[in-house]
Parts: C-alpha cells; sequence; structure tokens
C-alpha cells in the first residue's frame, strides 16, 4: 500500500495492490478536494481471473442445485 500526499491537482492518493490465489488486483483512491467538500475517484484493475470465475460458476451450480433440493421434486 502506497500513498502520495499530493498529486498535481492537489488531491491524495492511496494505491493498493491485492495478491491471492483467484486474482490480482490493484485499487487506487484519489481523493480531490472541491468547493464543497471532496470527490473520490476509485480504479480498480483485476487480473488473472479465470480461476475466479471457474470458481463462481461451481459455486453458482452448487447454489442451484441446493434451491432445487431444498423445493423437492416436481410433480
Amino acid at each position: 500500500m502506497t500513498g502520495s500526499p499530493a498529486t498535481s491537482r492537489g488531491s491524495f492518493r492511496l494505491d493498493m495492490d491485492f495478491h491471492s490465489r483467484w486474482f490480482t488486483s490493484h485499487l487506487a483512491y484519489e481523493i480531490e478536494p472541491t468547493v464543497d467538500g471532496c470527490v473520490t475517484h476509485i480504479q480498480q484493475r483485476l487480473a488473472d481471473i479465470k480461476h475466479l470465475l471457474e470458481q463462481a460458476a461451481i459455486m453458482n451450480q452448487t447454489r442451484s442445485m441446493a434451491k432445487a433440493a431444498a423445493v423437492g421434486p416436481s410433480t
């Protein structure tokens, strides 16, 4: 995680990198002062999400099977 007190626009920027077995991600927040307060800009980049998508598909299939079992056989 890195932060910079000011960018060229006079705003504050915070960058974070995440790593897991399913994906890698870079998340950046930029807080920009305005007359009324501030505006937050958020940017996220996901990479290597193939395994994450495969896991989501398995979870959706399992959820569908559980719903069908809870309802019972149709007559």
